[in-house]
């Protein structure tokens, strides 16, 4: 008679082994909704961990909203300031970014075409600054921003030297790019939906407004594509393995740390040049060109025309590229009858401003004139 009972060890046994396979059946992947969510809540929790506090993407936005806030208080339009406004404060201009002025492609990142450009580029920043903040550490975070700024400006003046360029614009197509960077070589560690949310919030936000940029004029495609190159190389070199514990990340030798930290080493060393160069950019002849512009306005606030033509010409002479003495001193000679004087200062500053209205107004009103006085 066979005897079926079991050996009390191996109950034992397989009692000590039930808890075990309940425990690794509770671990095991899921999947639907119920995984999707407790995934992403992992993944967040992570990225907490890994980068407890962020406060570059808050004082990024802070820097732009008070030096805008600073700018509407001296006087320029809150809604559209004009080139002549901003060149004061640090426009990007092909012909003075590349004249002894290159500190202007970092204070054109901060400067503004009115409160709508500001809110627009500012959102979209505090939208994907604080997850790309979090990926890449608070360090990196702010040197890819500076440095995707710095490339689209830089690329703006090559491209199209003759466009006043101003705005946070390429310095956010970078944060973008370094998003975008993530997502296609860091991914693994990113949950299957917050990978795909990442990448195709990414992509559609720079799809739709290269397009844009290139079926709207006014546009400035060339900062944009600049700074999101820019943000996906420099987010290349700056990739990290995410951990459970930020601690652990000085404990990980990967190649690709080794490649963020040469990388954090060349990037420093690019803004302590641009730091310098901003200061020194400031020359003594520049100043004075400035002065002798300043000169010009209190002159037209008296209508003192003499004056305003000499102090916008030593304007210009002092500032060969800045097309605002052009226009001031333009309206200097039509108000003296100087009109053929007039229209070929309007001219010049038309060619570095092509969009502005009142110029053609003025062009317009000199042409009046003149098919007038051909009439008689």
């Amino acid at each position: 008679m066979t005897d079926e009972s079991e050996d009390p060890a191996s109950i034992d046994s397989e009692r000590n082994r039930e808890p075990e396979q309940r425990r690794f059946k509770r671990r095991a992947p899921r999947s639907g909704t119920a995984a999707d969510v407790a995934d992403e809540g992992a993944f967040q929790r992570m990225l907490k961990r890994t980068t407890p506090r962020v406060f570059v993407t808050t004082t990024i936005v802070a820097l732009n909203v008070l030096v805008f806030g600073v700018m509407v208080l001296s006087g320029v339009d809150p809604i559209e300031p004009t080139p002549d406004q901003l060149f004061p404060w640090g426009v990007s201009w092909g012909p003075l970014t590349t004249d002894g002025q290159p500190w202007r492609l970092l204070t054109a990142t901060f400067l503004h075409y009115g409160v709508i450009h500001l809110a627009l580029n500012m959102w979209v920043l505090w939208d994907a600054g604080r997850l790309t903040e979090r990926l890449y550490g608070n360090t990196a975070f702010a040197t890819l921003y500076l440095l995707s700024g710095l490339g689209g400006a830089a690329v703006s003046v090559a491209w199209h030297p003759e466009v006043a360029s101003a705005g946070a614009s390429g310095a956010v197509f970078g944060v973008y790019g370094a998003l975008l960077a993530f997502a296609k070589l860091g991914g693994a560690e990113v949950p299957g939906k917050s990978f795909q949310r990442i990448r195709k919030s990414g992509a559609f936000f720079v799809l739709y407004n290269v397009a844009y940029g290139f079926l709207n004029t006014g546009i400035d495609n060339a900062a944009h594509l600049g700074g999101l190159a820019t943000g996906f190389l420099v987010g290349w070199l700056f990739i990290r393995p995410l951990s459970q514990d930020a601690d652990e990340l000085d404990e990980v030798a990967t190649p690709a740390i080794d490649r963020t930290r040469r990388g954090v080493m060349a990037s420093i060393a690019v803004l302590v040049v641009c730091a310098v160069g901003l200061v020194l950019g400031t020359r003594a002849g520049t100043a004075s060109g400035w002065e002798a512009f300043e000169a010009g306005g209190k002159a037209f606030e008296t209508e003192d025309w003499p004056t305003a033509i000499e102090r916008f010409t030593e304007a210009i002479e002092e500032l060969p590229g800045e097309p605002g003495s052009y226009y001031n001193r333009g309206i200097a000679y039509q108000a003296l009858g100087e009109f053929d004087a007039a229209k070929a200062d309007y001219l010049v500053y038309r060619d570095a401003v092509p969009d502005d209205v009142q110029v053609a107004e003025r062009l317009a009103e000199l042409q009046a004139v003149e098919d007038a006085s051909g009439d008689e």
